[in-house]
């Protein structure tokens, strides 16, 4: 004789009533409580994960402006020519 023969036997409609009252008593969560928190952990740490790249980028892009001249640069260059001359 093993143990499960000798339990007595429970009809499955006794058996989920009695689930659903333990998960009452318990405070269990709803599918849908269980399925928007994950959409929440999803969000923030989606928010977490792109606040970095977000953040090099901004950096990046800040450092192609900083630095670098408003204006063309001016010619340094000079040219003579001859006395009477227009051309070098």
């Amino acid at each position: 004789m093993t143990a499960a023969s000798s339990a007595p036997s429970v009809s499955e409609a006794a058996l989920a009533d009695a689930l659903q009252t333990a998960a009452k008593r318990c405070g269990r969560l709803s599918d849908e409580q269980v399925r928007s928190l994950r959409r929440r952990r999803r969000s923030a740490i989606a928010a977490v994960a792109t606040a970095p790249v977000a953040i090099a980028l901004l950096f990046v892009g800040a450092g192609s402006f900083v630095g670098k001249p408003t204006a063309a640069p001016v010619s340094t260059r000079m040219f003579a020519t001859r006395a009477g001359n227009a051309r070098p």
